[in-house]
């Protein structure tokens, strides 16, 4: 793991995943180029619904999206 960011591994260890799933079981992941929000919020978008309740793992890459 990179010693930068203790307990996240590097892209060039481990490349990030993003990863959703719905109540019921269907399940969406992507593999990343990185973790900036340019690159997950066009997913997030496309896959989340409008209105939907979101729990994250508190990463701080999701409070800056949008609500």
């Amino acid at each position: 793991m990179g010693p930068e960011h203790p307990g996240r591994a590097t892209a060039a260890d481990k490349p990030p995943v993003l990863g959703m799933i719905a109540r019921g079981g269907q399940c969406f992941l992507r593999l990343c180029s990185n973790v900036r929000q340019t690159t997950i919020q066009p997913w997030i978008t496309k896959v989340i619904q409008q209105g939907s309740t979101v729990n994250t793992d508190e990463y701080s890459i999701y409070a800056r999206l949008p609500a």
